[in-house]
């Protein structure tokens, strides 16, 4: 066993090869299924990646000699220089108006090249066979997540007139929604609700939103097809080079990388039905399949760590070019995920103020920690605080109860059994706490016994990773989100309770209850995310089926289909970007009141006057009765009692140029048939121009169209 192991490791590059093709293949072929096109994905946007983010990325590290100030972090920084070149150029080329300037990373890749041929300091890509037995390794834990991703996207996100009748997920078609609204203006609107300004942690959508813009790709192709591979890429990349100046072992920088994907929590093969952790533990889940918010979070947390670790090493002893650039990283990570940087905003403050008072960090350390702390303070006071106020609460006993202890918690607090409820709810977040990820909080455990002696003595880097573990479990059960959007939180301190693992393995090295106790932890985590994964590929594997009739489909009351995707690319192909349609489509079925629809406004990449009003309210901080307002002015237009001089008036003063009226949902379009010009008709949407003009500023509360429902309190 041991020499097959040796030999697999070693050897054996034609049957990785062929793995890799495999995977590769099936990747390919679920997304020509699901509606992508090989031309854009296997032409146009690995050339587009490379020409206007990579090399750009590349040009400026060595420009800017930032490999100087960070050591053996190319990718990183290539990575990180090269998406916030791309996105800032995006910036000021929309916000003007001026196309040609997108091209400036263009220009400064055809530099870079010429300059790289010029000096001879171009080198030849290595071939498959000569990659080191580790290079093989990440490549083969990359090809391993994305034949994951590929059935957990691609299978399940077909467009309706590949796939048939379908319910495309809810939150991808607003994750496109979210990149399309930057198609049409900066700074954007939420694509789904007009007059209010996209308050969200958008780095991803905005970064598609550019590539979009410039390259013609859909969002729905980019961020249901396409892109996934070069985030999952980043991760894997970041992750090891993170691993790699961390630790002086290179064999623990690829168990640290490897370590984020192979073990869970405790739940065993409770989790194969649903795919998700009973105690919460869903990262590896959400890195491989959330690539808009946690899998960017994980490329830029591990290139903002990469680059503090060093900065602590030296002591803050650098050039301030160094602080800016570790700054830079911050201000990605707040974009890419807000609820991760607050946790490492203060991790970080805390850690250079507490070195710089044993006198082990230069005063220029406290101006990077200032600059940290301002960052994140502006950009929650800017662009996050509204929808944030709105959506996360201070509960210490609601976490706990949402756990799988809850109802025993629920049956004490309603016997008025308060004394037990309060121990039963401490118990509850220490229980699940370890059995969220049992392994990694063990080796933590242990190393806090060891570190507790000499907490005050702690190098930088100890220091912070523990403040990052100990933040991320206050914050997650101090919170509440009713999307339990705290899970956030927990996801952050699971990232530094794998990096904590493997640094801490040499504890339990001449500790033989230690260790023995350590593997059969090793063993449940690993068998958990085992089980997890069986539940990915097996649900992809059921949509499939379903889509190929093999497999009856549900009886769902409403779904996606032909019809309106037509309608959405009717839209996008013969309207203005500045126009404003509104639908009766404002639920996910018909029947439902639960205001998340977001399909035409993602499909079409135009703006919509109320498509859904959940997460407007939830996370965008819209008033109460704003959506009141809307949701009563929606009802009339879809109404057959309104007048044609009453629609005249909302259709004027709103700015509504289209009505996209779907027969599967609540509504009636008679009224409208006589008021309207009908544009287009198919066998269950209609599209209908107003004939008013479009505004060039929604307002977000309009007094003049108030009817007494929404109204407004002074």
């Amino acid at each position: 066993m041991k020499n097959t192991v040796s030999k697999l490791y070693l050897g054996c590059a034609g049957l990785k090869t062929a793995y890799c093709a495999a995977v590769l293949a099936v990747y390919v072929a679920l997304v020509l299924y699901g509606g992508g096109s090989a031309f854009e994905m296997l032409v146009v946007l690995p050339l587009f990646v490379a020409v206007f983010i990579y090399l750009p990325g590349c040009a400026l590290r060595r420009l800017l000699k930032a490999d100087s100030c960070f050591e053996n972090m190319n990718f990183g920084l290539n990575v990180l220089l090269g998406t916030g070149f791309f996105a800032f150029v995006y910036c000021f080329a929309m916000k003007l108006k001026v196309f040609r300037l997108m091209f400036l990373p263009a220009g400064l890749s055809a530099v870079y090249i010429i300059y790289i041929i010029r000096t001879g300091k171009f080198k030849k890509p290595k071939k498959a066979s000569a990659l080191s037995p580790d290079g093989w390794l990440l490549v083969l834990l990359f090809f391993t997540l994305l034949f994951l991703y590929a059935w957990t996207m691609p299978a399940k996100n077909g467009l309706p007139s590949s796939v048939g009748d379908t319910l495309i997920n809810q939150d991808l078609l607003w994750n496109v929604g979210n990149a399309s609204a930057f198609t049409i203006k900066f700074i954007p609107e939420d694509i789904r609700y007009s007059g209010v300004q996209l308050h969200y942690h958008y780095l991803t959508e905005l970064i598609t939103g550019a590539i979009s813009w410039v390259s013609g790709i859909s969002c729905y192709n980019l961020l249901a097809f396409y892109t996934g591979p070069y985030i999952l890429a980043g991760v894997v990349g970041c992750l090891y080079e993170l691993g790699s100046g961390y630790f002086e072992d290179k064999r623990k920088s690829i168990l640290f990388t490897f370590s984020m994907f192979l073990f869970g929590c405790a739940a065993l093969y409770t989790c194969v039905g649903g795919g998700y952790s009973p105690f919460f533990n869903d990262n590896a889940r959400h890195i491989i399949t959330n690539i808009n918010s946690q899998a960017t979070a994980v490329i830029y947390l591990s290139v903002f760590c990469s680059m503090f670790f060093r900065l602590l090493d030296r002591h803050f002893k650098v050039k301030p070019f160094a602080l800016l650039l570790w700054a830079a990283s911050f201000f990605m990570l707040t974009f890419g995920k807000g609820p991760v940087a607050a946790i490492v905003a203060v991790g970080a403050v805390i850690t250079v103020v507490w070195k710089f008072l044993q006198k082990q960090s230069s005063p220029l350390g406290l101006a990077g920690a200032a600059a940290v702390a301002l960052i994140f303070g502006g950009v929650y006071l800017v662009f996050f605080s509204s929808g944030a106020n709105n959506s996360m609460a201070f509960s210490f006993t609601r976490t706990a109860e949402r756990t799988v202890f809850g109802r025993t918690l629920h049956e004490l607090y309603c016997a008025g059994r308060l004394t037990q409820w309060k121990i039963g709810t401490v118990l509850t977040i220490i229980a699940n706490t370890f059995l969220t990820a049992p392994l990694q909080v063990f080796i933590f455990a242990v190393g806090l016994c060891a570190e507790i002696p000499k907490l005050f003595k702690l190098n930088g880097k100890r220091l912070f990773i523990n403040s990052q573990i100990v933040g991320g479990i206050a914050a997650f059960w101090l919170f509440n989100h009713y999307a339990l959007s705290q899970a956030y939180f927990l996801y952050l301190r699971i990232f530094f309770l794998h990096l904590n693992a493997v640094d801490n393995m040499h504890l339990l090295k001449d500790k033989k209850l230690l260790k023995n106790t350590a593997a059969i932890l090793a063993c449940v985590a690993f068998v958990t995310q085992g089980f997890m994964y069986v539940n990915f590929m097996g649900s992809g594997l059921r949509s499939l089926l379903r889509n190929v009739g093999i497999e009856k489909k549900y009886p769902y009351n409403s779904v996606m289909n032909s019809d309106d995707e037509a309608a959405a690319k009717w839209l996008n192909e013969n309207t203005e970007k500045d126009i404003l349609f509104v639908t009766n489509r404002v639920n996910k079925e018909w029947g439902r009141t639960d205001g998340i629809s977001n399909l035409y406004s993602a499909l079409s990449s135009r703006q919509c006057y109320q498509e859904g009003y959940t997460y407007a309210e939830t996370n965008e901080g819209v008033p109460y009765y704003v959506i009141s307002q809307r949701r009563e002015i929606v009802d009339k237009i879809f109404s057959p009692g309104t007048s044609a001089d009453e629609l005249k008036n909302i259709f004027n003063t709103a700015g509504i140029t289209h009505i996209v009226y779907s027969s599967q949902f609540e509504g009636d379009d008679s009224r409208l048939a006589k008021v309207c010009k009908k544009v287009l008709r198919l066998g269950t949407v209609t599209i209908y121009e107003t004939g008013a003009r479009p505004l060039e500023n929604h307002p977000l509360w309009q007094p003049q169209l108030e009817y007494g429902c929404g109204i407004k309190e002074e």
